[in-house]
């Protein structure tokens, strides 16, 4: 499979090697599942919206890649966790999925809101790291990587459920690396910076965002999905077999 988003990474060097990536229907999530493609991985492409993750496996397959669909509702603990026993073997995991956020003032911020920032954005890789990693550590070898956001270190008002949640990413990386470390299982975490997804289209107005020439008022290039996936299939990939409960900030 040949593509631009992993240049300098051998289209083999994941040969033989099972990756799930969440969130992977569209935005940041698909360009991971197709840059860990590009070099090789069988990709489970899983998402809530099932039409999405089966586009973004469609797209991979047709660029001569191996991908497969899965739909599952990671707000809910108890789906998520089922969902991780029915996996297989698994040698990358990659935390990516975020649910829509609502912004408001921090004494204001409903319950439900933080719930669910928590849920997706913690809870899930919380879930999957347990049971997929659990059995990474018995084999020996594997790699999880989460996508934490530069949120954490430049916080702005407005968001602070997803800023406290992905602050709580970084530091499960850390723990995580710590204990399954020994055990032959990397864990570490990509922090990017503002992206113009889909997702993000409500913000492009106030950065100044131009669609067409991708800078924004100042004329500095702000990051594509493609730029941040090439440093997650970096990360996740042997090139990178001696960093661990590292926080990489794509900017």
């Amino acid at each position: 499979m040949s593509g631009p988003v992993t240049p300098l990474l051998p289209s083999d060097l994941l040969e033989g090697r099972r990756a799930l990536v969440t969130g992977a229907g569209r935005g940041i999530g698909a360009a991971i599942a197709r840059a860990l493609a590009s070099i090789g991985a069988h990709v489970v492409v899983a998402d809530l919206d099932a039409t999405a993750a089966q586009s973004t496996a469609d797209g991979i397959a047709a660029s001569g890649g191996s991908a497969e669909a899965t739909s599952v509702d990671l707000s809910s603990r108890v789906l998520t966790r089922e969902f991780a026993r029915r996996q297989g073997h698994v040698d990358i995991l990659v935390n990516n999925a975020g649910p829509r956020q609502t912004n408001g003032d921090f004494l204001e911020m409903p319950d439900d809101e933080w719930e669910l920032q928590f849920g997706v954005l913690l809870w899930a890789p919380i879930i999957l790291t347990q049971e997929l990693g659990a059995r990474m550590a018995a084999a020996g070898s594997g790699s999880i990587v989460n996508i934490s956001s530069i949120s954490v270190r430049n916080p702005t008002g407005h968001v602070a459920p997803y800023a406290v949640a992905k602050s709580g990413v970084e530091t499960l990386t850390r723990i995580t690396a710590t204990e399954l470390g020994p055990k032959g299982v990397r864990c570490n975490a990509v922090a990017p910076s503002f992206v113009p997804t889909e997702r993000n289209r409500a913000v492009w107005e106030r950065v100044g965002y131009d669609e067409e020439t991708g800078l924004n008022r100042d004329g500095r290039r702000l990051l594509t999905p493609d730029d941040v996936a090439g440093v997650v299939a970096w990360v996740a990939s042997p090139a990178a077999a001696h960093v661990n409960g590292q926080v990489i900030v794509a900017a």
